[in-house]
């Protein structure tokens, strides 16, 4: 794949998981709505003594309505927007390294981190003006990490502490009473917008080279 389709097919991938992301969360804050329509016409026919068992009854599957799934589904998002992108990166150095006598397998390391190296220190990408950028890539690097090593961002104790000072860093995503990363729809775009001009810049300076 040259770098000419490479791009439109990365283009392509993000702009259907921005659209898949709004799909999904507009449909999940209508089922909400609804539900919570359903419940107040409901408690309308109910006695005092009705309400406090009908709302215990129901009290579990609102909360999935409108906390749960809700998180479960920007932590897989998350996961799939990074996945996305470290293919990304790793396909531009593979493509790159064909011009090259040293190969992106020679260089330590592993995934995004190792691709941005190759294409800095053997492609000779000027990273210069995008290191605010970066960094915050590398910070969804180990919020990735934290979150597939420790079953979807439950973490034991010491594991928060580590991250916490990360994320306090981020008024879009924290870690609740239960030691569970909770991510906002914001934080989902923000990502998505990052990766989307950290990868617009390395097309742009392939295209100048």
């Amino acid at each position: 794949m040259n770098m000419k389709w490479l791009k439109t097919y990365t283009e392509i991938q993000f702009n259907q998981l921005e659209n898949y992301i709004k799909t999904l969360e507009k449909s999940l804050k209508n089922e909400s709505k609804n539900f919570e329509e359903w419940i107040l016409g409901e408690e309308k026919q109910l006695s005092e003594f009705q309400k406090e068992e009908f709302f215990d009854f129901y009290s579990e599957q609102h909360q999935e309505l409108s906390e749960l799934f809700p998180n479960q589904l920007r932590l897989s998002f998350f996961i799939i927007c990074y996945s996305t992108f470290e293919q990304s990166i790793n396909a531009i150095s593979k493509n790159i390294e064909k011009s090259h006598k040293i190969k992106v397998s020679d260089l330590h390391g592993r995934g995004v981190i190792r691709a941005k190296n190759y294409l800095e220190k053997v492609a000779d990408f000027d990273f210069s003006k995008h290191k605010a950028l970066w960094e915050k890539i590398k910070d969804y690097n180990k919020i990735r990490n934290f979150i597939v090593h420790n079953y979807y961002g439950i973490g034991k104790s010491e594991e928060i502490e580590n991250v916490s000072p990360l994320l306090k860093r981020y008024e879009t995503i924290k870690v609740d009473s239960s030691s569970e990363i909770q991510i906002s729809e914001t934080f989902c775009h923000e990502v998505i917008k990052d990766f989307k001009l950290f990868l617009d810049s390395l097309f742009n300076s392939t295209s100048s080279k």
